[in-house]
């Protein structure tokens, strides 16, 4: 499985060599383009960031996301009831699956948070100083 734009570690698993959809590797223009198993050649994998043509700037962007580790998401996975960490101070928190569709996030008090399907999210976090953070989470 590919999960990866730019930047995770490993220079064989990287799907673009600038994190812009226009500078593909040769492993992201297989993954991508592949006639027989590529994601623009099935519908149902598509995400917003291959259909609008993005680039990093995307909500699942690796660019967009910036590395605060005072910040956590506990516990994680979850049954579906989350807390957040240290993030007093934001104007917006929101919630997107992996193909970077927002989906519904529940406020349960007032740094617990709620989602009701099962799957992997990334949380964004707008701070006060519009810093964009996003956190993974699973929801078993």
């Amino acid at each position: 499985m590919a999960w990866s734009w730019d930047h995770d570690g490993c220079p064989a698993r990287q799907l673009s060599s600038t994190g812009n959809f226009s500078n593909l590797t040769t492993y992201g223009n297989d993954i991508i383009n592949n006639t027989t198993y590529g994601l623009l050649s099935h519908p149902a994998a598509k995400s917003s960031y291959l259909v609008n043509n993005k680039t990093c700037n995307s909500t699942t962007g690796i660019k967009n996301i910036q590395q605060d580790l005072s910040i956590s998401l506990f516990p994680n996975p979850s049954n579906g009831t989350f807390n957040i960490a240290n993030a007093n101070n934001f104007k917006t928190i929101k919630a997107f699956d992996l193909l970077g569709k927002e989906v519904d996030l529940i406020q349960v008090s007032d740094n617990t948070f709620s989602l009701n399907n099962k799957g992997v999210y990334f949380i964004q976090i707008q701070t006060e100083q519009n810093q964009l953070i996003t956190k993974r989470i699973m929801i078993n």
